[in-house]
């Protein structure tokens, strides 16, 4: 599951899909289409990540921190907010998205 949604993330067009989606009950639909299934919760605990790197909450150099392996636990845990399927490649593509413009709802 983590293979596919790396590679969803990889592709700027349909993370401005997965984006479009109105909550996170869409989200998971489109998701599940594109052979990746997570809970509504899951979907939720990304939902909040995305908006923490497009508020810059979560900022590039924390993200960057993140793909080097230079995290404590307790960094990890703020920066994926306890979502077991984020890793690096997942953040790096949120945050390209997001600071191309894209508007995010759920």
């Amino acid at each position: 599951m983590n293979e596919r949604l790396n590679e969803i993330f990889k592709d700027e067009k349909l993370v401005k899909e997965l984006l479009d989606n109105r909550s996170p009950e869409d989200a998971q639909k489109w998701l599940s289409d594109h052979d990746v299934e997570l809970s509504i919760e899951d979907i939720r605990k990304l939902g909040d990540m995305i908006k923490k790197i497009a508020s810059g909450e979560i900022t590039r150099e924390q993200i960057e921190k993140t793909a080097n392996g230079e995290l404590s636990e307790a960094e990890l845990e703020e920066v994926a907010g306890g979502l077991a399927v984020v890793d690096d490649l997942i953040l790096i593509g949120i945050f390209g998205v997001l600071i191309s413009g894209i508007a995010f709802e759920w």
